[in-house]
């Protein structure tokens, strides 16, 4: 197990990523996912499926990456206030100052332009 991510769910438990670098030859690799919900009795393995798919296991899972002068843990609004508009579609990823400054203002006002 290469990497592992977690989120808890109601009723106890939780939902966990995990990534698995099963080749690797230089800059290229062959990453096995495998999601599912866990339990305590578990220990660390999958007690079964979700039916989620693996946007839906991102979604949940992930954390907006904030940026490095803000020292605190993420908080509810950040999904909000830290996107870009690169992220306006799903699936989409950026770096949270890529573009920050180019707000609906800016943008329709470099258009109108």
């Amino acid at each position: 197990v290469d990497f592992r991510a977690a989120g808890e769910v109601e009723g106890g438990g939780g939902l966990a990523l995990q990534a698995t670098v099963e080749t690797l030859e230089g800059a290229e690799a062959v990453v096995a996912l495998e999601w599912g919900v866990v339990t305590t009795a578990d220990e660390g393995g999958f007690g079964g499926g979700t039916g989620l798919t693996l946007g839906q296991v991102l979604e949940f899972v992930g954390r907006v990456p904030l940026p490095t002068h803000i020292n605190r843990s993420q908080e509810t609004l950040d999904a909000e206030e830290y996107q870009t508009m690169y992220a306006l579609q799903e699936g989409s990823v950026a770096a949270p100052s890529a573009g920050l400054h180019l707000t609906g203002w800016a943008m329709a006002s470099m258009v109108n332009e």
